[in-house]
């Protein structure tokens, strides 16, 4: 289908190349005709104040008529059809001529070879077959010129005004039928001199014309192929000429570097460099980049002489330099991954002691107030435990299945550690939960660790001080858990790197850029999203928005 389209718009293209080259050769022909019809004023004064012929009006009355329908063809040419308005004007061309020859000597005027001329042209412009149209109507025209001779012969005598060019020579006692047989003799031999440049113009012509139009049709073929070809290649085209303009422009080109046909260099953003470039070019080629608008543009020159148009080639590797240090991050996170197993496994074995000298201390029955100490290290123990297996599992996925939690449950035990914090010293931390219990299906300490996550990012934005709100509010098919603090905030730019890995707001040394990039991976994975509203200087709100559960 798309080759079909495409030869159809070659073939589009085609046709409306020729109806554009009828158009000029439309126009060639009225002002060509206005500079032959002023050559035959002149020549018509200038033969009246030589004697040459006895009256000049009935010359001016055909140079007067060729005037007038020339004007009328072209006003109302493109109404008839560029190929009919050429057809008509060169039948027109051979009738004013023959008037002008009949009253200006016939046969015996030298500009009756002038009859060539239409043929050509129509041969030319429309088809051999227009030529020997033509040249069959101008040998038409010779004969009602020899008929007007004849019936010079009788009484009723048509009265010529016959050019006598210098009387010394007698050509025109040579030339004239009335006044002996060798006038014959020439008249015929002008006819047939005449019939062979006619029909051997519209044959000759009208040949050479059509191998020249296939040639130019073929040209017109290839030259749409190719920008067609150029039209729907990624990479950028243009050709820049020897005055530093760009002569050729794909769409690629105009869309990457904004550039178009008859763009100068000066014209082109600065950042690209592009004349300093040229300047230090050296044919065959070369290759440059450039870096601006957050794109990576690869630039190639090249030039097969040092007088040819140099080919500019832009490739846009903004997707793939994206995509190079996604495979690179990746790469990265599988040797985290690795590392985290080995952390893992190291914390493991000192955290299992400390279980089990907690859980010693217990058996002996200490004070209350000391149990419930003990009690809140134990329960911090197996907390650490958890996460060290949860950095032990982040390269694999987890096993942990999912149960009804509720969200006042995983809210409170989230505050609840974040007050242990040192964090949280001076923070206020006001929870607002509904009265009605909201159930989620999750891995409950997933959830808490999203949560108090999220708290101690909020004390760092507060500088350790403040008050943080977190409150819960449930939609149609959602729970919308918010938390929000009146901290730094953050900025555009800042918001849109949020979740990428190690990318991180805070001093040096404070964080690695991980916590919110593993909290948005626990909450996708539980089929939710983080939200985020935040302004520089006002504060942050983190909304945890996760499907509920009835």
């Amino acid at each position: 289908m798309s080759e079909l389209s495409s030869a159809s718009n070659v073939q589009y293209g085609i046709g409306r190349n020729v109806a554009d080259v009828l158009r000029k050769e439309h126009g060639w022909l009225v002002r060509a005709r206005w500079v032959a019809l002023i050559f035959l004023a002149l020549a018509t004064t200038g033969a009246e104040r030589l004697d040459f012929i006895e009256s000049a009006w009935p010359l001016y009355g055909v140079c007067a008529a060729a005037a007038t329908y020339n004007i009328l063809l072209l006003l109302i040419g493109s109404r008839l059809g560029m190929r009919r308005s050429i057809t008509f004007s060169l039948f027109f061309d051979i009738v004013a001529l023959t008037a002008f020859l009949h009253y200006s000597g016939d046969l015996e005027n030298p500009l009756i070879f002038a009859y060539s001329l239409p043929v050509v042209a129509g041969t030319v412009i429309l088809s051999k077959r227009a030529g020997f149209l033509l040249a069959a109507i101008s040998i038409a025209a010779v004969f009602f010129l020899i008929l007007a001779t004849l019936a010079d012969q009788f009484p009723f005598r048509l009265h010529h005004f016959h050019l006598a060019l210098d009387p010394d020579l007698k050509i025109h006692e040579s030339v004239d039928p009335d006044i002996g047989n060798k006038g014959w003799a020439y008249i015929l031999t002008n006819l047939a001199v005449l019939t062979a440049i006619l029909v051997g113009s519209a044959h000759g012509f009208g040949s050479l014309s059509r191998r020249i139009q296939e040639t130019e049709q073929e040209v017109f073929r290839q030259h749409e192929r190719m920008r067609l070809l150029l039209s729907i290649v990624p990479e950028g085209v243009a050709l820049i000429d020897r005055a530093g303009t760009i002569t050729f422009a794909n769409a690629a080109a105009e869309r990457l570097v904004a550039v178009k046909e008859g763009t100068r260099l000066d014209e082109l953003d600065p950042r690209f460099g592009l004349p300093a470039q040229l300047d230090q070019f050296v044919p065959v080629s070369k290759e440059f980049e450039t870096h601006l608008d957050n794109r990576a543009l690869n630039h190639l020159l090249a030039q097969v002489a040092p007088n040819e148009p140099v080919v500019w080639l832009i490739r846009d590797r903004t997707e793939q330099q994206r995509l190079m240090a996604q495979l690179m991050h990746q790469s990265k996170m599988v040797d985290m991954g690795f590392l985290a197993a080995g952390i893992a496994h190291e914390i493991g074995n000192p955290l299992s002691s400390i279980s089990g000298i907690l859980q010693l201390i217990e058996m002996k029955q200490a004070a209350p107030e000391l149990a419930d100490r003990l009690r809140s290290v134990s329960a911090h123990v197996d907390r650490i435990g958890r996460i060290v297996r949860d950095v032990g599992s982040f390269a694999r996925p987890t096993s942990d299945k999912h149960s009804r939690v509720s969200v006042s449950d995983v809210v409170n035990k989230a505050a609840e550690i974040f007050r242990l914090h040192e964090k949280s010293r001076r923070i206020r931390l006001s929870v607002a939960m509904p009265a009605n219990s909201i159930f989620i299906s999750a891995v409950e300490d997933q959830i808490v660790q999203v949560i108090l996550n999220l708290l101690l990012n909020a004390a760092d934005a507060s500088k350790g001080e403040g008050a943080i709100e977190i409150s819960a509010e449930r939609g149609k098919s959602d729970v919308r858990l918010a938390i929000l603090d009146r901290g730094s905030g953050m900025s555009q730019p800042e918001q849109d790197h949020l979740f990428t890995p190690f990318f991180t707001t805070k001093e040096p040394g404070r964080g690695v850029g991980l916590g919110l990039f593993i909290s948005e991976s626990i909450v996708q994975s539980h089929g939710g999203r983080i939200e985020v509203r935040s302004a520089k200087g006002k504060g942050s709100t983190f909304t945890v928005c996760m499907p509920v559960m009835e």
